[in-house]
């Protein structure tokens, strides 16, 4: 066969789960489902399986199961072979969903055994973990960082995560016990035979078509045309997937991985709704600030500029930009200088507003003011950020944030007490101007 094929054929669970081991890569998310994902995806399996199950027609052996009973498909998984485990591009969130389940249904089994004193329950043991010659136990969902708050599953059906937990080992924690809950209502009235059958069935006829990269470099490309074209993935993690695939050195790239999900995680602290993409904001700004030169111009039929495709697709619009203009001068072929200095230092005072919005200082009293103003973030944001430079000191860089913040203090007030309206589309125009011409400015300028 040829190496760069790609492969697909269809597996059931029982083949997904053997001996294989799982791991994610750089450009994946993290595990981010949420009540109504765990509560749907048991919905439709047990609504599936309660629709074919007759014990008076077959006594529902493994084999009677296999044969009689039709399989459900739950979509396509991509992957690719690194360093002798298969790397997740598309499905980490339903493995690892079908993992917690896995280990809830043992647990359950375990504890119904126990009460009617039969035997301890080891069938999906072989589809959870393995077990080397010193009991030591190897999940096959095989993630870095997440293998206490599985063992702690596995072992004793519960975890509590710590204050310093990342979003994943969370929502891993919380989803087991939405599993829980979801199946206190399934299992009611249902006896061990019964449960015995789904889980049979669950293994045996549940199913993806596996697809299988020859190379990271066709993994990425599948990756991004899959998203691309409407899947789930947002702009932030389109972008972190087209930065981290131009970082060379594997060390480096494993590093800002984590930096940048330590970061993302960081100013979720700031969300004033649940729903709100303050990751969006953050990279929209930055990008404006620094590198956007167009813009729409204020007359009709005007197309679209720089800063309005940052708006809407600021992934699109770095890498359509990655060597060009202001974006391609300051990166200059070395993603790795480009992400340390300057990603950073906007990162770091982007946080720094968000903070000083929140909590009233002397130092940044002008942007905690014009917070309870009606101006649009994506055009106050890129404003504050546009006279900064990555190597002014934290004294100027408050100092122009100030001068910034206070002069859309007295454009609020100005336009407030003149009764002129400034949504949006009325003020766009002048604020983008405004961007370009204080960007990196000295403070005598602004």
């Amino acid at each position: 066969m040829d190496n760069d094929n790609i492969t697909a054929n269809e597996q059931f669970l029982s083949a997904i789960f053997t001996n294989n081991k799982y791991t994610m890569d750089y450009f994946q998310r993290e595990y981010m489902w949420q009540s109504e994902h765990i509560e749907q995806m048991i919905n439709d399996l047990t609504q599936d399986f309660d629709s074919q199950y007759d014990e008076s027609k077959t006594n529902n052996t493994e084999d009677d199961i296999k044969k009689f009973y039709n399989s459900y498909f739950m979509g396509s998984i991509i992957l690719y072979k690194k360093d002798g485990k298969l790397s997740i591009i598309d499905g980490q969130q339903r493995l690892t969903s079908l993992t917690l389940l896995l280990i809830y249904l043992r647990n359950k089994m375990n504890e119904l055994r126990k009460l009617s004193g039969g035997k301890f329950f080891k069938y999906l043991d072989n589809y959870i973990c393995s077990e080397d010659a010193y009991n030591n136990t190897t999940f096959y969902i095989n993630i870095p960082g997440r293998e206490e708050c599985l063992n702690e599953l596995y072992n004793k059906g519960e975890y509590k995560p710590k204050e310093d937990s990342n979003v994943s080992i969370k929502n891993m924690s919380d989803r087991y016990n939405d599993i829980e809950s979801c199946f206190s209502d399934f299992c009611k009235d249902k006896d061990e035979n019964y449960l015995l059958a789904f889980i049979t069935w669950l293994i045996n006829k549940v199913a993806f078509v596996v697809v299988i990269a020859p190379s990271e470099e066709k993994a990425y490309i599948i990756f991004e045309t899959m998203n691309n074209r409407g899947l789930s993935l947002t702009n932030t993690e389109m972008l972190k997937g087209f930065i981290l695939s131009k970082i060379t050195d594997v060390n480096k790239r494993e590093d800002f991985s984590k930096i940048w999900k330590n970061d993302m995680e960081e100013l979720d602290k700031y969300k004033k709704r649940r729903n709100e993409k303050i990751d969006d904001a953050f990279f929209q700004a930055w990008l404006k600030s620094q590198f956007a030169e167009t813009f729409r111009q204020n007359k009709k039929g005007s197309d679209n500029g720089d800063m309005e495709n940052i708006n809407t697709r600021f992934h699109n619009w770095f890498k359509d930009n990655y060597d060009k203009n202001l974006l391609g001068k300051a990166i200059d072929n070395n993603m790795d200088y480009f992400m340390e200095n300057n990603y950073k230092f906007y990162f770091k005072w982007f946080k720094k507003i968000k903070e000083a919005e929140k909590t009233f200082s002397d130092e940044l009293k002008y942007i905690y003011y014009i917070n309870s103003y009606s101006i649009a973030e994506s055009l106050k944001y890129p404003l504050l950020l546009a006279p900064l430079n990555h190597n002014d000191s934290a004294e100027i860089v408050k100092e122009k944030l100030e001068l910034v913040a206070n002069y859309i203090d007295g454009f609020a007030v100005r336009y407030a007490v003149n009764s002129k309206r400034f949504g949006y589309s009325y003020i766009d125009f002048r604020m983008n101007s405004l961007v370009k011409r204080i960007r990196k400015a000295k403070r005598s300028s602004i």
